[in-house]
């Protein structure tokens, strides 16, 4: 697995996740997925729910400023050839690039064989809690 494979997938994911963009987000994900972040565990068994969720994170972010994200920092572990983790860091902008805040998540990623990569779950986390490469 080409770690700069998932890492195309990881910023393709980034540039879409943005406000009035829900319904294009499970294409991103195999179901069921896991969204988890400190005192918060969440089971997303079909798309409808992933959007229906994102609808409502995406416009709060937009009522913020939040317009775009780009990845500060990212690192791809290769666990198998079709499972990859992988753990970024964030800065979500507004519409002037001006920093709304800075964000960190780590994904688990699986590669099925007729539609591609997918995110499984993501655990939100501290930006200083990036997962980088240990060799």
């Amino acid at each position: 697995m080409p770690e700069s494979e998932v890492s195309a997938f990881m910023h393709e994911y980034c540039r879409a996740f943005r406000p009035g963009n829900a319904s294009a987000m499970p294409r991103y994900f195999h179901f069921p997925a896991s969204l988890m972040a400190s005192g918060l565990r969440l089971s997303i068994n079909a798309p409808d729910e992933l959007v229906q969720m994102l609808s409502v994170g995406l416009s709060d972010l937009a009522a913020a400023g939040f317009s775009h994200s780009e990845i500060q920092d990212i690192h791809v572990h290769e666990l198998a050839d079709d499972i990859a983790l992988v753990s970024a860091r964030y800065h979500r902008l507004k519409a002037d690039g001006r920093l709304l805040e800075e964000i960190a998540a780590s994904y688990t990623l699986y590669r099925e064989a007729d539609s591609g990569w997918g995110i499984v779950a993501i655990v939100t986390h501290d930006p200083d809690r990036v997962i980088a490469a240990s060799r």
